[in-house]
Parts: structure tokens; C-alpha cells; sequence
């Protein structure tokens, strides 16, 4: 049976809600769940605390997450790992996938704030969305984790 709450809150024009999808194959929902966290899925992204997102430099960044991320799910030859240096990556934005992460990355850390409501989508109607409201989003880029997130709340 469905319950619906009648004391629910109206949002007016200026609250933001996001649609959040949890990894690729949705490999990252239960995380999502477990942890009420928005987790992105580029280790190495390793954004400077303060500085802009500058656009050139964001790319080189998803660039270098991207060829880590392959080299994960390689199963981490040792041979074959991913250089550290950002000079060595591109500025081009690489394929519709790199437009993509981009726009995740400024959207969690440039757009997303205190507040704000996010939506989690079921991978099958038979699993239940997450729906949640942005209750800390810590420093400006958080790099200290290697996936990182904002809190959600639970509604």
C-alpha cells in the first residue's frame, strides 16, 4: 500500500531537484542507499581545494579518472598503470562520455547545495527510488576520499 504524506512541503521555482543515476549497471545503488550518499565513479579525479573548475584542466582530470577506471576493471595490471601526471592527458573532452562526467562533476560540486532534493532512480519498477535532501556538502571539492559524495537526508 502506498502512504501519502499530506504535510509534505510545496517547492517553490528556486529549489533545485537532481536525478541522480547510481554508476554504470546502477553497481553503485546499494552504496547510494547504505551510505545516503551521491558517489562519483572517477578515482584520481583529485580536484584542488579553492581553485575553479577550469575547463581545460577538469578535462585532463576525467581523462586521467577515465584511464583509471579502465585500469580497475582491467584488474590493475601492474604493468599497464595509469600515469598520475595530468600533463600527460588530453584537454579534449574525448567522446560523449567525458562531456558527461564533466557535467557530473560541476553539477555535484558547483551547482548542488544544502537543501536541494535529489532523486535516485530504481533500476526495475519493482525497487524503490531513493529520494533525499542535500544536508551537508562539505568543502568545496573534498578529495581526501577516493569516491566522492554529498550527504543526502532521508525523506
Amino acid at each position: 500500500m502506498i502512504t501519502i504524506d499530506l504535510n509534505a512541503r510545496v517547492l517553490g521555482e528556486e529549489h533545485n531537484v537532481y536525478v541522480a543515476r547510481p554508476g554504470k549497471g546502477y553497481r553503485l545503488y546499494r552504496d547510494f542507499r547504505e551510505n545516503s550518499s551521491l558517489i562519483l565513479e572517477l578515482p584520481g579525479l583529485k580536484l584542488e581545494p579553492d581553485l575553479p573548475l577550469d575547463d581545460q584542466q577538469l578535462r585532463q582530470r576525467v581523462n586521467r579518472s577515465r584511464a583509471f577506471r579502465a585500469w580497475y576493471k582491467r584488474g590493475q595490471p601492474s604493468d599497464d598503470r595509469p600515469s598520475r601526471d595530468l600533463s600527460t592527458y588530453s584537454p579534449e573532452g574525448e567522446g560523449n562520455s567525458a562531456a558527461q562526467l564533466e557535467g557530473l562533476v560541476r553539477t555535484y560540486y558547483e551547482k548542488i547545495h544544502r537543501g536541494d532534493l535529489v532523486i535516485v532512480p530504481p533500476k526495475s519498477y519493482m525497487e524503490e527510488a531513493l529520494i533525499g535532501e542535500v544536508r551537508h556538502v562539505g568543502t568545496r571539492y573534498d578529495t581526501e576520499k577516493q569516491l566522492e559524495h554529498h550527504q543526502l537526508g532521508s525523506r
